[in-house]
């Protein structure tokens, strides 16, 4: 899962990029409770979903 994680992120744009990585701050902050890490997963993200379906036709 990793590797198809790092081909999916090489695909975005630096713009993309920022932006996911601010929803994962913003869902950390949100989620975090105490003595949670705040372990955000992008292979659930809606965006990476599609792109994997696109990619695995």
């Amino acid at each position: 899962m990793e590797a198809l994680l790092n081909e999916w992120r090489a695909t975005l744009t630096d713009k993309e990029k920022a932006l996911h990585e601010l929803a994962a701050i913003k869902l950390k902050a949100e989620q975090g409770e105490e003595g949670d890490s705040g372990s955000y997963f992008p292979e659930k993200c809606r965006a990476f979903r599609s792109w994997l379906a696109r990619t695995q036709k």
